[in-house]
C-alpha cells in the first residue's frame, strides 16, 4: 500500500509541475499545445527523476513516506520498498479525523432540525 501511495504522490507532483509549465507556456503562441504534449510530460518526469533518483535519493513520494530501495538492482526490478528507519512508529492517529466527523455530523443534524422548530420556541 505504501508503494502505491508513494507512486500517487509522485504522480501528483508531476501533475503540479506540469500545470506550472502550462502556465508559463500559455504566454507563447503554441503554448497550450506544447504544454500538454507527451514530450512535456516526459520532460517533467525526467526532471523529477533526475533530481531525486539521479542523485541517489528516493523519489519525493518515497521520501515523504520514509521508503527506500536497498540497492539499485531492487529499483530496476521494482522490488518491494522497505522503510528507511524501521524503528519509527508508522501508526496513524485518527483522533483529529474522528473529532471532525463528529462535529460535521452534529452540525448537519442541527441544520436539519432547526427549521423544524418554531421560531417562538427558540
Amino acid at each position: 500500500v505504501s508503494q502505491l501511495d508513494a507512486e500517487r504522490l509522485d504522480t501528483e507532483l508531476v501533475e503540479l509541475l506540469k500545470d506550472q509549465f502550462k502556465q508559463v507556456f500559455s504566454f507563447f503562441k503554441t503554448g497550450a499545445r506544447a504544454a500538454s504534449s507527451p514530450e512535456m510530460q516526459a520532460l517533467v518526469e525526467l526532471i523529477v527523476y533526475g533530481c531525486s533518483v539521479g542523485v541517489g535519493n528516493p523519489t519525493p513520494g518515497c521520501a515523504l513516506l520514509n521508503l527506500r530501495y536497498r540497492s539499485p538492482v531492487e529499483r530496476l526490478l521494482q522490488a518491494r520498498l522497505v522503510y528507511d528507519k524501521p524503528a519509527m512508529n508508522h501508526a496513524i492517529s485518527f483522533e483529529f479525523m474522528n473529532r471532525e466527523l463528529v462535529w460535521h455530523e452534529l452540525s448537519e443534524m442541527l441544520l436539519f432540525l432547526l427549521p423544524l422548530i418554531p421560531a417562538a420556541r427558540i
